[in-house]
């Protein structure tokens, strides 16, 4: 990961004669650390130790709103050398930091779809959020559709778009579903929203 940043940093940056870094974001949740070496080096130990990723201001501003506001914002962090994200996956942060850099956020595992997702639009990139929720659907599968459904209801408004192409595929699926998720429905009756609850039977009486 050290030689892929320091590759989107150099390339982004104008090459060997680009600026250094000069921010730091922080990812994970593991231990606090006093040191950070960059190039997105671990700090702590365990899955989710913490992780350090060197980067540019005028890069991050320019192409983040969020970090636009926040450089911008005039409060004690606008200039601070380190940028904590908590509760980030520091594989998610990779992605995202390699779209903002290059503009593609590299092949995801599936397992990286969601925390990538909800980081994105965390830091208001609704195009990268829509992209890979577009990935999620082209992924999802009669035995993974129901939890992806209740992952999305979870996440609320940003992700509506991304629900409706779910409950659609449920409908569409929904003997596969029974056969390979036999406690699916008990479990959309128990922690579904009313709305998507309302979605899913709206959508079976259009099916019948």
């Amino acid at each position: 990961m050290g030689a892929l940043l320091e590759g989107w940093l150099a390339g982004a940056a104008g090459g060997a004669d680009a600026a250094p870094p000069d921010v730091t974001i922080m990812a994970g949740s593991g231990g606090h650390g006093d040191g950070s070496s960059g190039n997105g080096s671990g700090e702590g130990s365990g899955s989710e130790a913490r992780r350090s990723f060197p980067a540019h201001r005028t890069i991050l501003a320019a192409r983040c709103p969020y970090f636009r506001r926040l450089f911008a914002g005039g409060f004690a962090d606008s200039a601070a050398p380190r940028v904590e994200l908590p509760e980030t996956e520091p594989e998610a942060l990779a992605a995202v930091l390699r779209h903002l850099y290059t503009g593609d956020p590299g092949e995801l595992a599936e397992g990286l779809l969601r925390p990538v997702a909800e980081l994105a639009d965390r830091l208001l990139l609704p195009e990268l959020r829509d992209h890979v929720a577009a990935r999620l659907v082209r992924s999802v599968t009669p035995g993974t559709v129901v939890d992806g459904m209740l992952w999305a209801d979870r996440a609320g408004e940003p992700l509506e778009g991304l629900l409706r192409r779910l409950v659609a595929y449920f409908t569409k699926h929904r003997a596969e579903v029974a056969a390979q998720e036999p406690g699916g429905l008990r479990q959309l009756t128990a922690k579904a929203s009313p709305g998507l609850l309302e979605q899913l039977v709206m959508r079976g009486v259009q099916a019948s």
